[in-house]
């Protein structure tokens, strides 16, 4: 049964850390996505990706790494889209999926992903 995001996209500042990391330099919160959802996240590959060409990395790469994180906890398409929500909200939306990998992951204890 599919669910929903356990933190809404604008809940970004329960986690202020990651939400500042986000806006500053998304590619490393989005590598720890991918890392923490055991794919071989390129911290370097995403560095460049964004540098280059910032928009198709902020609306096609982010919003197929956020698919991947909704396919593996079943969770359900919402209002907001991957895609609307990642071109319009980048570090919002890789708060959430952050968010989200790491309480799913760790359970109610929650540690802290690095």
């Amino acid at each position: 049964m599919a669910t929903s995001w356990s933190n809404g996209l604008c809940d970004c500042c329960k986690d202020v850390g990651t939400c500042l990391m986000a806006c500053c330099c998304p590619c490393i919160v989005h590598t720890q996505n991918q890392q923490a959802r055991g794919e071989a996240g390129n911290f370097c590959m995403n560095c460049l990706m964004c540098s280059c060409c910032a928009i198709c990395y902020q609306c096609c790469i982010l919003p197929s790494d956020r698919a991947a994180t909704r396919a593996k906890y079943n969770i359900q398409k919402g209002g907001c889209d991957d895609c609307p929500a990642s071109c319009c909200c980048g570090p919002c939306a890789l708060t959430q999926e952050h968010m989200e990998i790491l309480g799913r992951s760790q359970g109610p204890a929650g540690a802290r992903m690095m």
